[in-house]
């Protein structure tokens, strides 16, 4: 091989090397930016981890709550039956009571 001929492979040889230099170059920056979205998008991710964990929490705190305090319906109903079986008693008391005055005072 002649030297110009040496000349120009090593020529196209480096152009070959430039561009494939280039287009690794352009990839990794590319390669970069996607990871720095990426990351972005981890972060906003876990920070609406955290804050659906501080709902979930508050949530389980409230529902603990609700199940010290409420009352059931079987419940409610048992205690609606209590407080009208004593307001009958105390009907019934305070008609014995008016009787009895009545009686009382008539006889």
């Amino acid at each position: 091989m002649s030297e110009p001929d040496l000349a120009v492979a090593v020529a196209e040889l480096r152009l070959v090397v430039v561009t494939g230099l280039t287009e690794i170059r352009g990839e990794l920056a590319l390669i970069r930016q996607h990871n720095v979205q990426s990351e972005r998008r981890v972060d906003g991710l876990a920070s609406e981890l955290d804050t659906t964990k501080a709902l979930l929490d508050t949530t389980r705190e409230q529902l603990g709550e609700l199940r010290r305090t409420a009352v059931t319906k079987d419940e409610a109903t048992e205690r609606n039956r209590r407080q009208l079986t004593i307001s009958g008693l105390m009907l019934t008391a305070a008609t014995v009571v008016i009787a009895i005055i009545s009686l009382v005072k008539g006889g």
